[in-house]
Parts: C-alpha cells; structure tokens; sequence
C-alpha cells in the first residue's frame, strides 16, 4: 500500500501537484478568512452588502501576489528556510496591500484589522501546510539516509541540488573551478576528482 501511494505522489505531473497545493491554499485563505472574522467580530460571515467584493479583492490578491514570488513554482519537498522566506515576503506584500485597499475604500463599520490578522493565519497555514507535505513526502518515499552520493558541480545548480536530495548523505562535490576545489560548503568537500 506504501509503496502504491509513493508511487502515485511521485509520479504525478508537477502541474497537478501545483493544482493540489494551491486548491489546499485557497481553502486556507477561506479558513483564515473564517477564523479572522471571528477572532475579531466574533462572527463568521459579514452581512455588509460590500464584503463580498472585499473578498474577491483580497482572494485576487492573494493569488497574484504569491504568482509572483513564485511560491507554486517550489518543488515541495525542497520547502525550506528559503521558501518560508518566499512565503513571508509574499504574505507581507499582501498584507499591505490588503490593508491599504480597506484604508483607500474605507467601508463603513467594517475593521480594517482583518487585513492584518487575516495575512496572518494565512502566512502560519500556508507554512504548516508546506511542512507537512515535505513530511509526508518524505515518510512515503522513504530513502535511507545510507546512500551515499557524489555531486559533479559546486555551481548554483550543484548547491541547489543539495535541498533537493536531502534524504542522501552527499559525500563530496566535484568541479573543475581551481578556485572552490579544497573549500568546504555546509561540511561537504569539494574537490576536483
């Protein structure tokens, strides 16, 4: 059975696993959005015949925005302090622009502390939700850490490479640049054979 649903998650295109993260994305920005109006108003939903559009806006927003950091274009199971960061910026850009449009529009008796709450559980579920895909990932593909890899390049693609298989031990880097060959990055040699 482990092996049948590794081999479904592995082999799945990346369009469709970038389909899957951003559906499960858009129902945390629903959730955020729930939970946002009831930290603040105790309610749920808003009965303001505007709020629908405040909706639509931030919702737009929020695709846009993390589109252009280029949060759906990570490889999942490479989610580390790097796309956080990615994650971060990107729901802070968001915030404020979320939190400008209510100050520009200024609704009548609508808080305008949702866009700073709202950003925020979207930033923590967004992020939890990056972490527990990486550890399901990782729990159903399940490489020992006892296999030993060597990299031929100590470039920005060599270096990138060591996220994307974290679940090997890698030895060394090999490359011909006389310059890196003896240095050391994060603990692994390099060296030029």
């Amino acid at each position: 059975m482990k092996k049948k649903i590794s081999n479904f998650l592995f082999n799945l295109p990346k369009f469709n696993k970038k389909i899957i993260i951003l559906g499960i994305d858009i129902f945390f920005f629903i959730i955020s959005h729930i939970l946002t109006n009831f930290l603040r108003s105790e309610i749920f939903y808003f009965s303001y015949p505007y709020y629908p559009y405040v909706i639509l806006f931030s919702f737009f927003s929020f695709l846009i925005i993390f589109n252009i950091f280029n949060i759906y274009n990570n490889i999942l199971r490479s989610t580390n302090l790097l796309s956080v960061k990615q994650i971060f910026y990107a729901s802070l850009i968001y915030m404020v622009i979320f939190y400008l449009f209510l100050q520009v529009f200024r609704f009548h008796n609508f808080p305008r502390s949702i866009a700073i709450i709202q950003p925020l559980f979207l930033l923590v579920l967004v992020i939890i939700n990056r972490y527990s895909i990486k550890s399901i990932y990782n729990f159903f593909i399940n490489t020992k850490l006892n296999t030993n890899v060597i990299i031929y390049g100590a470039g920005e693609a060599g270096i990138q490479s060591i996220n994307l298989i974290s679940n090997y031990k890698i030895i060394k880097f090999i490359y011909d640049d006389f310059n890196k060959q003896g240095r050391r990055h994060e603990k692994i040699f390099i060296t030029n054979k």
